[in-house]
């Protein structure tokens, strides 16, 4: 039984324009950026591309620890140009932090981004 779900919005309505991955709204690109706690019993990020122009759209959900900082890959996927998406992502790792990066192959806008990190607690 799900006893507690928080949602936090990672990306909202966000124009993606790099060609190289950002990790926030503000196009952050640093080791230490977008990264938010991820302890909990399910984790799962949803995505949404509702406009895209350029050739693709590439995603990758990275996780660390706090014993191992270094990022490692989760998950990652592209999106070819002219179709959109609408899905959930289940972690099953058990990571400290999560993070979402996401880039353009062929600069064109909009490329409108959504996404969100859930956290749920079951007893």
């Amino acid at each position: 039984m799900i006893i507690s779900n928080t949602g936090r919005t990672l990306y909202n309505g966000y124009d993606v324009a790099s060609t190289n991955y950002v990790y926030t709204e503000n196009a952050s690109v640093g080791a230490d950026d977008g990264w938010h706690p991820a302890r909990a019993d399910h984790i799962a990020i949803q995505l949404c591309c509702a406009t895209l122009n350029a050739s693709s759209l590439t995603y990758r959900i990275e996780g660390r620890s706090k014993t191992y900082t270094r990022p490692c890959d989760i998950y990652n996927a592209s999106i070819p140009s002219a179709q959109d998406i609408d899905t959930i992502v289940n972690i099953s790792e058990h990571v400290d932090e999560v993070r979402l990066g996401v880039k353009i192959t062929g600069v064109a806008t909009p490329n409108n981004f959504y996404a969100g990190l859930i956290l749920a607690e079951s007893k």
